[in-house]
Order: C-alpha cells, then sequence, then structure tokens
C-alpha cells in the first residue's frame, strides 16, 4: 500500500511513500560525546554524523534547519556495534532533544535512560524529545526505558521555521523497537490498570499539545507501557462545535489546534500495554489506524473516550490478546454539546484467547458517562469479534437513548458467555 492508493468501500486514502534519506555530502565519524554534540553545532545541510560504538551523553539540536535534500543525518558507524546515547537519569530532561529543527534523522542507535520516572500517572524523562519541529525521521532504534516517555511529539504550533506552524510535524517513526523493562501486569496492591509500576515509562510514543500533521508510526515494535501508543493530544479539549457539520475553532487562542491532520499508524507490533495498546482519545482529523497486530496482554485494545473530531479509520487490524476491561472501550464524557463522531471500524479481527486472572473484558465496551456525548456516524463493518472463552460481547454502562448506539453491519460475534448482548452493566 505504501505509496499506492486504496478502496475500502466508500473511504479512499493515499499512503506516504518509503523516505530516502539522501547520500551524504559530508560524513564526520566521532567516537566521544564532544565530538558528537561540537559536529551538531557546527553542521550544515547534508552532513552525516557518524558514531563509533560506546555510550555517549544526552544531545540536543535546537533551531537547525536542513532541506530535503540536504538533511543532517545522525547514525551508528557502518559495521560498528549499537552506539548508546545515554541520558543522565534526571528530572524530565531528555536522551535526545530535538528543539524547532527540519529534517534531521536519528537512525541505528541505543537511546536510554533520558530521565527520571515521576509519578504512576505519567510525566518524567524523555527518550526522544521532538517539539516544534517538522520533518524529523526517527528509524530503526532501541529505545527504552526512559522515565516517562519513549518518544515524545509536542508544541508544533511554536515552531517558527521554514513555512512557519503550518508546515510542522510531517515525522516520519519508523522500524524502531520502543520498550519498557518495568512491565508487569501486576504492580501490587492498589495500583490501577491506568497506573505505571514503579520507574516503568507511561507512553511509548505520546502526541499531544499541537503535535502537528501528517505524522506517520510504522513497522514499530512497541512494548511494556502503560499506553503503548497515544497519538490524538488531550481528551480534555472543548471548544469544537459543528455549524452544519463544518467544524468551527471558537477559541482563537488555539489557532493551531486542528494542526494534528492526516495521521497513519499502521504495521505496527504491540504488545503487554497496562491500560491501552492504542489510545485515540482526544483530537485527531483523518486519523488512519490499520495493518497493526496487537497481541498478548492489555486493559483495552483501542480506546475512545472519547475521541473528536474525526474521521478516524480503524481498518485491517489483527488482534490476537488478552484483555481486561474491552477490545473497543468508548467513553462518551465530555463536552454535551459536542457529538462523538465519524469513527469506522472496518475488516478487524479481534480474538480473546484466555479467561484467567480477570481477563473477561467486552469484546466492545460501551460506557456512557456524564455529561453525556452523543454518538454520530459510529459504524462497525465486516469485523470479527471472537472470544475462545467467556465474557459477553457487547457490555455498557448508563442507560440511554438507544438511537445514539454505533451501527453494526457484516460483522461476526462469537463467545461463550450465556449474555451475548449486555447493554447496560
Amino acid at each position: 500500500m505504501e505509496g499506492g492508493k486504496k478502496y475500502y468501500r466508500d473511504m479512499f486514502f493515499n499512503t506516504r511513500s518509503n523516505t530516502v534519506v539522501p547520500t551524504a555530502v559530508r560524513t564526520i565519524n566521532v567516537s566521544t560525546t564532544n565530538q558528537l554534540q561540537q559536529a551538531i553545532n557546527s553542521a550544515i545541510g547534508g552532513d552525516t554524523i557518524q558514531l563509533a560504538a560506546g555510550n555517549y551523553s544526552a544531545i540536543s539540536i535546537s533551531n537547525k534547519h536542513f532541506t530535503n535534500a540536504k538533511p543532517l543525518v545522525i547514525c551508528a558507524l557502518p559495521g560498528a556495534a549499537r552506539p548508546r546515547i545515554v541520558g543522565d537519569g534526571v528530572d524530565e530532561n531528555a536522551a535526545v532533544a530535538l528543539d524547532n529543527v527540519t529534517n534531521v534523522v536519528i537512525s541505528g542507535l541505543e537511546i536510554l535512560n533520558g530521565g527520571a520516572y515521576s509519578s504512576a500517572s505519567g510525566g518524567g524523562g524523555k527518550g526522544v524529545y521532538i517539539r516544534a519541529s517538522s520533518k524529523v525521521i526517527i528509524q530503526n532504534n532501541v529505545i527504552h526505558d526512559n522515565g516517562g516517555y519513549n518518544i515524545l511529539v509536542s508544541k508544533d504550533n511554536q515552531y517558527t521555521g521554514p513555512g512557519g506552524f503550518a508546515a510542522a510535524g510531517r515525522h516520519l517513526i519508523m522500524n524502531n523497537t520502543i520498550y519498557d523493562s518495568q512491565f508487569a501486569r501486576d504492580c501490587g496492591t492498589g495500583v490501577s490498570q491506568t497506573e505505571a509500576c514503579v520507574n516503568q515509562a507511561y507512553y511509548g510514543i505520546l502526541m499531544q499539545n499541537n503535535p502537528g500533521a501528517g505524522t506517520v508510526i510504522r513497522g514499530n515494535n512497541i512494548y511494556g507501557h502503560v499506553d503503548n501508543i497515544s497519538p490524538c493530544g488531550n481528551e480534555k479539549e472543548t471548544g469544537i462545535i459543528s455549524a452544519n457539520h463544518v467544524l468551527v475553532e471558537t477559541d482563537p487562542t488555539r489557532s493551531a489546534r486542528y494542526n494534528n491532520h492526516d495521521l497513519e499508524i499502521y504495521d505496527n507490533t504491540l504488545s503487554n500495554s497496562r491500560d491501552d495498546a492504542i489510545e485515540l482519545d482526544g483530537v485527531c482529523v483523518n486519523a488512519r489506524v490499520y495493518r497493526n497486530k496487537i497481541k498478548t496482554f492489555t486493559n483495552n485494545v483501542f480506546s475512545i473516550a472519547p475521541a473528536l473530531p474525526g474521521p478516524y479509520f480503524i481498518l485491517r487490524n489483527i488482534i490476537d490478546a488478552d484483555w481486561v476491561a474491552g477490545a473497543v472501550k468508548f467513553n462518551t464524557q465530555g463536552p454535551s454539546s459536542e457529538p462523538l463522531r465519524n469513527i469506522y471500524f472496518y475488516h478487524n479481527t479481534f480474538i480473546r484467547n484466555n479467561f484467567a486472572d480477570g481477563d473477561e473484558g467486552a469484546l466492545l465496551n460501551l460506557w456512557f458517562d456524564t455529561p453525556l456525548m452523543s454518538l454520530k456516524n459510529v459504524n462497525f463493518r465486516n469485523n470479527i469479534f471472537y472470544a475462545k472463552q467467556g465474557g459477553r460481547s457487547v457490555a455498557g454502562a448508563g442507560k440511554v437513548n438507544s438511537s445514539i448506539y454505533p451501527t453494526f453491519n457484516h460483522d461476526l460475534w462469537v463467545n461463550q458467555d450465556s449474555t451475548i448482548f449486555g447493554w447496560y452493566a
């Protein structure tokens, strides 16, 4: 599908072609942290900085703007063992900090210990922090155990490079292994499923606070976090309304809000998330999530709690896992004037394997919360929902007008529970 076009009934979209990094104009070999940071500080377009095997301290790249034809590339020396960027493990620092940059490539490194663990509910250090930037490529790296976020993308509305904030984003996060070694299904007494274990990074990839448009997350192996991928910002956003089905920005101080559009998440393998494998809560426009494989354990496979304003296309994902709450969780708590809308689940396969240790969540979990948002244009088509053991297919909490439920057509539902559909818990 890369670089091509595909039809799913009435849905048509283009995919982004593979990015080819141009041949270096100048190659700089380094073997110490001082040499590395000095080469970064003096870099010109077309430089490739190659790192010899060994440990390097945290690096920072800021206010540097290169072109598509002549990017700055930081990578491993060919044939050498993978170099390690080791942060200082302090506070909310980052091992690799990219601030207001354009066309920078980070490839073939191991990145760890960015900062300190902060709290059970998020915060802390960062492995790769992409802030106010455009066209950053993070590829073929091993990124792990960085305190709070292994990759954080944020603040593209503050980008001042070529094209201004409207040109920010367009990042490519590809073929990385991203994990946290502190994952455990049971963190101990009093630790909820939505909290991190001690010293566990909460997020594998988090995009929030105006993360920018056109980012692609593909081909990664991500595991061991509370939320493995959370790409849509902040579910507490308000001020999105509809006038004749056209979005209207009512808050002039948030002029960059809708730059989080045209997101693609595909061909990733996700496993062992304490809360959500893919958390779509928040604000995305035209988010496409397809051909991902989700396995082993999670609390929810997909979380939509809520997701605005859409559309969201969730297509041809394969889920072969155990979960506690739901394969798909909807939560309608949000601004009551705004409908949760324009969500399409097409051609997905959900298989729950076990019924042990509390893994009894529904295949589809509908939580109608207060204040209540309505549902509009939420559709399931041609999906397989199969629970090998126990658990009802659809569970719900909060009795509401039945007109706001999703629509279902040509889906296959198989489970072993005596109650297949239970709309109210």
